[in-house]
């Protein structure tokens, strides 16, 4: 549903249509090389990682302790999910 009255300026249609542009990375690449795979000028690692900060800073203002709640996806985005689960099972990384 989109708002009545939403303007987007020029900056925020370029993000716009970059973003639709790279859905196909999403799509298409993430299932094949996971958190190492290309996305803008970084990785969908380093997306990860920027997404964990910003709920870690959300919940620390709720003040309602939550922010270890976030800790294994923390260790999944820090190592990648393979490495996590190989770990958690006690096989060798």
């Amino acid at each position: 549903m989109t708002p009545k009255n939403l303007v987007l300026v020029p900056a925020q249609k370029k993000m716009v249509f970059e973003t639709l542009l790279s859905t196909d990375v999403f799509f298409v690449q993430v299932p094949k090389t996971a958190l190492k795979t290309p996305f803008r000028q970084g990785t969908v690692q380093d997306l990860a990682k920027k997404m964990l900060q910003l709920s870690k800073n959300g919940l620390s203002r709720r003040g309602n302790h939550e922010e270890p709640f976030l800790e294994p996806l923390q260790e999944i985005a820090e190592v990648g999910l393979v490495a996590y689960l190989q770990y958690i099972i006690g096989m060798p990384v």
